[in-house]
């Protein structure tokens, strides 16, 4: 038998392994974590899309007075209100020159807000007290809201909302989970004014707002509160579920079909970290299965079911860390099933949509902190397997985040490109129908857009110190001619069948493409203009798309957008002259015309 020596040098080996790789699962995390934040700086749509541009749409005509801008601000968007988001949006025009970036940054500081508020309720729940397990922890908790499957969230500026909800819900539980700690003294004041003032935020930012509530409610029941304490918070949630009813719209037909309901919050729950829809793709060339996303939804919900009832039946079982993770399945549930009743006729892939991805994931961290809280609140022995229980944590979530940081990217890279595409289209207003839909599926809405824009310097007209019929030549002046290796491959016409007057603008709308490598930078053009026989600037185009001419031309492959495409509108296109522009913008390379390669 080994000896009590033997038993603990191999204790202490073990500790070492654990240690060694959860080291490397750390560091492996906040790498992922940094590699997503630096690409979405690299990767920044130049333009709204779709309920984006009519929002846009709305808040613009909304500045013409005071009450029309306060009924703005307030008035539904589909089933929600979404004032704090649009309160970012205002900021963003006025002092970011409505690039949107604004949307993003607060995104992304919100999600990190909310992965360090439940870095505290772990620390609270006195998971470890060691110092380097502590910072291990953070780096995996970082990983439940910044991950290359939330990128719907984290770039696209219209997700906003689901950002605002995710921190208001973790708020909301952290406040929950420290007030489980204190029934005894409990301050029901505080804890309804806190909860009361969350609610309200959440009204103001999404449909399932009274879901905050409804978790107070669901939790003070399976924790045994006092009956008065459990009235009230029920009576406020069925209060705040019959407002929202009140208050919102109906979009759409709601689905009383109880499996379909079902099947639909399975995928919602299971499915943040898998990818069943192609979207923004029109496919995808890989998929995982459904029935893998339902699993995972199960297991999502048989925790919240299981855990409340055995917390019923052993009050204190897992402690405040696993109160922390109970709320945000309550609330996650709730949010699921009223999805599937909403729009559970939309199908699984609806439901699996990566829209809801960073929303939804709350999920799977509500199963890390009940686990967590059962296996190591108890006995204070258990603790010394936090460290392994990390690294599992860290492994399973790892794999879904290494396995989305390729094609997730890639398919995002592509829809930014499609809208820089889309937006160069607006800015030189070239009536190509099908372009101009990719902005929104009403013309008019978008050119009216693109006019507000282009009056207040907005958006894409932001971005180029230049603007249709501006003279090249003091242009040009202006910066220092440099070396360039390129080419100018096509000039082509829009079909009939696309053009459609939705601006009233002079000139022939024509598409320009080729390629261009400047080489003092070392990196392709960041724009190209097109000039027309009368030296006027009368197109546009940039980087973005692969480009096999330039990689043969050139004798090497390459790991970004070396092709340059866009728009030009003239009256004697087969004049034209092209100009590459470096990625400052202070220096320029002489392209020729179609046919020439440099």
């Amino acid at each position: 038998m080994p000896t009590a020596n033997h038993r603990s040098a191999l204790n202490e080996r073990a500790a070492l392994v654990v240690g060694f790789l959860l080291a490397v699962a750390a560091v492996l995390s906040v790498s992922v974590v940094w590699t997503t934040l630096a690409w979405e700086t690299k990767n920044i749509f130049a333009a709204p899309m779709y309920d984006d541009m009519f929002d846009h749409q709305r808040m613009h005509h909304a500045l013409s007075g005071v009450k029309q801008f306060l009924a703005y601000m307030v008035s539904p968007h589909n089933e929600h209100r979404i004032f704090t988001t649009r309160v970012v949006s205002l900021l963003d025009e006025r002092f970011l020159s409505g690039r949107e970036y604004g949307q993003v940054i607060a995104t992304n500081v919100l999600q990190i807000a909310a992965a360090v508020v439940s870095w505290i309720a772990f620390l609270k729940s006195g998971i470890t007290k060691n110092a380097y397990l502590k910072l291990a922890l953070l780096a995996l908790l970082l990983l439940f809201f910044i991950n290359p499957n939330f990128l719907y969230t984290l770039i696209y500026p219209f997700q906003l909302q689901h950002a605002f909800m995710a921190c208001i819900c973790v708020v909301g539980a952290l406040v929950i989970s420290d007030a489980s700690a204190n029934s005894d003294n409990l301050d029901h004041r505080s804890l309804l004014a806190y909860l009361l003032l969350l609610a309200l935020i959440a009204t103001l930012t999404l449909g399932n707002a009274p879901v905050v509530l409804i978790a107070a409610a669901g939790t003070a029941i399976v924790l045994r509160w006092k009956p008065s304490l459990v009235a009230l918070l029920l009576g406020l949630a069925i209060a705040h579920v019959i407002l929202i009813l009140l208050i919102t719209p109906t979009t759409g037909t709601k689905s009383y079909n109880v499996i379909q309901i079902l099947k639909f919050a399975l995928m919602y729950w299971g499915g943040p970290f898998i990818r069943l829809d192609a979207w923004p793709a029109s496919f995808v060339t890989w998929t995982a299965s459904p029935y893998l996303a339902g699993l995972c939804g199960a297991v999502v919900l048989g925790t919240t079911v299981a855990f409340a009832i055995a917390r019923f039946v052993r009050p204190g079982l897992g402690g405040r860390l696993a109160v922390f993770g109970l709320v945000l399945l309550i609330v996650i549930v709730v949010t699921g099933l009223a999805a599937g009743l909403a729009r559970a006729q939309y199908g699984i892939l609806e439901a699996a949509n990566k829209k809801y991805a960073s929303f939804a994931g709350l999920g799977w961290l509500g199963v890390y902190a009940v686990v967590s809280g059962v296996l190591f609140d108890a006995r204070e022995r258990r603790r010394r397997y936090v460290g392994a229980s990390m690294v599992i944590a860290m492994t399973i979530m790892l794999s879904f985040a290494l396995s989305g940081l390729n094609h997730e990217m890639r398919l995002w890279e592509k829809a930014r490109d499609r809208n820089w595409e889309s937006a160069l289209a607006g800015f030189m207003q070239i009536n190509d129908r099908n372009e101009i839909r990719l902005l929104d599926e009403n013309e008019v809405e978008a050119a009216q857009y693109m006019q507000f824009a282009r009056e207040h310097n907005l958006g894409i007209f932001s971005y180029f110190p230049f603007r249709w019929g501006d003279s090249a030549s003091v242009f040009l002046a202006a910066r220092s001619e440099t070396a360039c290796r390129g080419a100018v491959e096509a000039v082509g016409s829009i079909p009939n069948s696309q053009s459609e007057k939705i601006f009233d603008v002079p000139g022939t709308p024509v598409t320009i493409s080729g390629w261009a490598w400047m080489t003092d930078d070392h990196s392709p053009a960041k724009n190209v203009i097109a000039v027309d026989g009368t030296n006027q600037i009368v197109g546009v185009a940039t980087s973005t798309r692969t480009s096999a001419a330039a990689e043969e031309w050139l004798g090497q492959k390459f790991e970004q957008n070396v092709g340059w495409f866009g728009y030009a509108r003239t009256t004697q296109w087969q004049s034209l002259k092209f100009y590459a522009l470096s990625e400052s913008g202070k220096s320029f390379c002489a392209l020729g015309q179609v046919g020439s390669v440099r």
